[in-house]
């Protein structure tokens, strides 16, 4: 049933105006009225029959009357109840019909069919109120309806819209993708042209420098070597800038990591500062080096890359500084027991970095202004290079600057701290006497420091004069040590050496501070002998010098001796050595058997487990990287087969200095760790540290001169740490070049061939680091640095550069060995003793 909204209406309105009075009553009132008119129709008839009846007096009462009264009373009755049902029924049926409405008007709305309005008229009971209410509700949701109506159109309009946005951010997510697939070839194309290009300029510019050095040694007139010389400084700095290049390359492309190995921290920081002596030095700059007596000097981490951030450092030192001085100074922001972060600084007099320069120094190929470049030269790479160098370390770069007065740069770096080295002797010092004359008062209190710190008293003068006063009063005692400055300007330091020799001519010992370019001795007076240390003043350099004053014969001018430099003597070793390598299982084994132990071979890691489980022994030495069962492997497997309690000290053999590979050897199980090429006084240390119970001879064990990757030999090879090595023994040389020309090198480079045939990058790089480890039993740096890079690039995934790499190191190898030969064949030095 349908009901229409506009004709839903009362009959109420056109009713007479009673019925409208009617009408505004309220329900119940309406009911109340029905029942009472129904009642009353009934009720009222009969009583006025009965009360007119009693009214009539017996006498009076009338038969015929009183039938006619009930008759008359039966109509009325009827005639009331008949308008009691009428007026009932018209109001009933008024309810009904607006209920009939009320209800077609919701199955409209709940259909959908009307827009809901009611209309009733003017009712103003509760039909009315309930009409109102379901109005004023149909109302609120036929609105909320349009509302909503309204919001879907919106949503899907704005559905519409981010569809439209997600296919244009698709499309330029596409984009974005094409560009960085673009860049990265882009970059790559770009690595690869740096390595080949640096590769094909290294070549030629080493045969340069080779070449120049070799013609500076003939005779020359001036003119002839300042020409040279302007052509190998030339040279050392195009290949200078070649590594600052490839090293930014490795670094944006992620692949620098950094060494992992122990070194002397004021070894390394004096030999960077030492090699700007004579640089700084040519152009009358005080060069000042300053490491706090609190710094420890055995430090874990990567020596060479600590090296390269002072040398970038004080290249820039040198190039803007003209007049004044150069300060390096190390101090400990952070002790620790396990790491530590220092803070190395470095400061000097130049022309300043202005204000709003100073952020953007580290950023790339930038320098202080346009001009700089074309004034002093450099590329803008040395600091870019060395702030993500030290980022490396854990560590922060700053610099400190005032225009015309100067820049102060500051690094941290975090480093391992190693185990401490022994302290060296300065028997004979303490208690002895120096007069120094330094007129530099920073330079007058580091030296004056170390020379306390030894026990000796000093005395400190600013000029000769005042030195020459000091001397000439009578109270004075006598001086042990006169060191004096000849390098600054009115220091006048031979002045003063000369008059203490006339003074005491037997017991004066004269040390003479000299500039790093002075090759003549100084003019002292005939007959006197002076010590000359090249300034900054190093204090190993001071103390070897002041011991070898006292004592020519006993004192080494490097360093001196302890129990821990000595050969372990007094208890025979059994010694397992697990090398797969011919050439350095030879140098080990001699080195061991120079000592009195006893020394079992084996090949691998399985012939290592093997020959352990047969034989009782004191040390293992045990190399990581191994065919068929890795050193790692079998010192677990050694560990198992031992008895609860008794584990013997296994120290692991490798080349690789990396970040995590010594955790990795402690958590295996082993004891001590030494890294390849292996170094006699290093094993000495390694062993002593890992065996309890051994004396110590009278025989030293010398360290090498210097580091393979600081060597500079003339030839291939360094000649003298190499007689070291083999205790100039002929026989041990000539079984060390047998091995690896026969045996070694030429399994390896098959190894090499092989895996290149392969381009399986892992395989390469094994192949180069067990070619590395042969390289450096020999000392040869120039092969050991090819080994070095071919195995680098192999690890990093730079296919590109390995062929070449490869053709180089098979080349620098061929060189060692026939260098080797002939060094063999025709050495005076080489004696014919096992």
């Amino acid at each position: 049933m349908q009901h229409d909204s506009s004709s839903i209406s009362d009959d109420a309105p056109d009713s007479p105006s009673p019925w409208r009075v009617l009408a505004r009553l309220r329900v119940e009132a309406k009911l109340r009225l029905c029942g009472i008119l129904s009642i009353g129709a009934a009720l009222v008839p009969p009583l006025f029959l009965l009360w007119r009846i009693q009214s009539v007096a017996p006498e009076n009462f009338d038969k015929a009357v009183l039938v006619q009264q009930i008759c008359w009373t039966i109509v009325a009755s009827g005639c009331a109840l008949l308008v009691a049902g009428i007026i009932s029924r018209r109001i009933l049926r008024g309810l009904r019909h607006s209920f009939q409405r009320l209800c077609g008007v919701i199955e409209s709305v709940t259909a959908g069919e009307s827009t809901g309005r009611i209309e009733l008229g003017s009712r103003g009971d509760e039909i009315g109120v309930l009409a109102s209410a379901l109005q004023r509700m149909i109302s609120a949701g036929f609105e909320d309806r349009q509302t909503l109506m309204d919001n879907n159109i919106a949503l899907v309009e704005a559905n519409e819209s981010l569809a439209c946005a997600n296919m244009e951010l698709e499309a330029a997510n596409d984009r974005v993708r094409e560009f960085a697939e673009q860049a990265g070839s882009a970059n790559a194309a770009k690595r690869t042209f740096l390595a080949v290009m640096s590769h094909e300029i290294r070549t030629p510019v080493n045969g340069i420098i080779g070449m120049t050095e070799l013609a500076m040694k003939t005779p020359l007139d001036p003119t002839q070597r300042d020409y040279l010389e302007t052509v190998n400084n030339t040279a050392q700095s195009l290949l200078d800038l070649l590594n600052e290049v490839l090293d930014f390359s490795k670094i944006e492309a992620g692949k620098l990591e950094l060494e992992v190995t122990d070194f002397s921290l004021r070894k390394i920081v004096g030999d960077a500062v030492s090699g700007f002596a004579a640089r700084f030095h040519s152009k009358r700059l005080d060069l000042v080096l300053d490491i706090a007596p609190e710094v420890p000097d055995a430090l874990i981490g990567d020596p060479y890359r600590l090296r390269q951030i002072l040398v970038n450092l004080l290249s820039n030192a040198h190039r803007f500084t003209e007049t004044g001085e150069v300060a390096v100074n190390v101090h400990m922001d952070e002790p620790g027991e396990v790491e530590t972060r220092l803070r190395f600084s470095v400061t000097d007099t130049g022309c300043g970095i202005p204000q709003d320069q100073q952020k953007t120094i580290f950023e790339l190929f930038t320098q202080g202004d346009s001009s700089t470049t074309r004034r002093f030269g450099g590329s803008g790479l040395g600091l870019t290079i060395s702030s993500q160098l030290v980022h490396l370390m854990d560590g922060e770069i700053g610099v400190l600057s005032e225009v015309g007065r100067g820049s102060r740069f500051d690094f941290t770096a975090v480093l391992g701290v190693g185990n401490p080295l022994p302290a060296p002797s300065v028997a004979g010092l303490p208690g002895r006497r120096a007069l120094l004359l330094e007129s530099h008062p920073r330079s007058a209190e580091i030296i004056a420091r170390m020379l306390v710190g030894w026990g000796i008293v000093v005395t400190t003068v600013r000029c000769a004069a005042d030195g020459i006063r000091l001397l000439q009063t009578p109270a004075q005692p006598r001086f042990d040590f006169i060191i004096a400055d000849t390098f600054r300007a009115g220091s006048n330091g031979i002045d003063l050496a000369n008059f203490a020799v006339s003074q005491d001519p037997a017991g004066t010992r004269i040390v003479l501070l000299t500039s790093a370019n002075q090759t003549d001795a100084p003019a002292l007076t005939p007959g006197a002998s002076a010590s000359m240390i090249c300034k900054p003043v190093r204090e190993v350099k001071l103390l070897g010098t002041l011991l070898h004053a006292l004592d020519p014969i006993a004192a080494n001018p490097e360093r001196g001796h302890s129990a821990a430099d000595t050969v372990p003597h007094g208890r025979k070793l059994e010694v397992l050595i697990v090398e797969d390598n011919a050439t350095n299982r030879r140098i080990t084994r001699t080195y061991l058997e120079a000592w009195g132990h006893t020394v079992t071979a084996a090949h691998d890691g399985p012939e290592a487990v093997r020959v352990f489980a047969e034989k009782k022994f004191d040390l293992v030495l045990m190399d990581l990287q191994m065919p068929r069962m890795d050193g790692i492997a079998a010192t677990a497997s050694i560990r198992q087969m031992e008895a609860a309690g008794a584990r013997v000290p296994i120290i692991a053999l490798t080349a690789n200095v990396l970040k995590g590979v010594r955790e990795e050897c402690h958590a295996a199980g082993m004891c001590g760790y030494l890294a390849k090429p292996v170094r006699e006084h290093e094993l000495l240390a390694a062993i002593e540290e890992v065996v309890p119970g051994l004396r110590a001879a009278s025989k030293t064990v010398e360290p090498p001169v210097s580091e393979i990757a600081a060597s500079v030999a003339e030839g291939p090879f360094d000649a003298e740490a190499l007689l070291r090595s083999v205790n100039h023994s002929r026989r041990t040389l000539d079984g060390l070049i047998v091995d690896s020309r026969d045996g070694d090198f030429p399994e390896l480079f098959a190894n090499l061939s092989e895996a290149l045939e392969e381009k399986n990058l892992r395989n390469i790089q094994r192949a180069a680091h067990a070619v590395k480890g042969v390289i450096g039993v020999f000392h040869a740096p120039a092969a050991y640095s090819a080994a070095k890079q071919l195995e680098e690039s192999a690890r990093g995934g730079h296919a590109e550069h390995i062929e070449a790499q490869t053709a180089e190191l098979r080349r620098t190898v061929s060189d060692l060995l026939s260098a080797l030969e002939r060094f063999a064949a025709d050495s005076p030095l080489l004696s014919q003793a096992a």
